[in-house]
């Protein structure tokens, strides 16, 4: 049960610090304008539609498949796991 707890706890912190630099990658996609009229307060750098659903789902998707091939990695030895670390 440790086991299956610790490895559950690393996947999660590999998937949210991978996620974090997936995310931060897929901002400046879908090509964001700047809005034509810039109300008093506002940045004149910040996009009209920022779209950050889609971009939020985008790099949910691509962490997944990137943690998926880590683990992949992991089962097969060709990436170093905690319990190489124990020995």
């Amino acid at each position: 049960m440790v086991n299956f707890v610790s490895g559950f706890f690393s996947y999660l912190v590999y998937f949210i610090t991978i996620w974090v630099g997936v995310f931060f990658m897929c901002l400046p996609l879908f090509n964001p304008a700047a809005p034509k009229k810039i109300g008093k307060g506002h940045a004149t750098s910040g996009p009209a539609h920022p779209r950050l659903g889609k971009k939020l789902l985008l790099s949910l998707g691509i962490s997944a498949i990137i943690l998926a091939i880590v683990i992949a990695l992991q089962h097969f030895h060709l990436l170093p796991s905690l319990e190489d670390f124990d020995k």
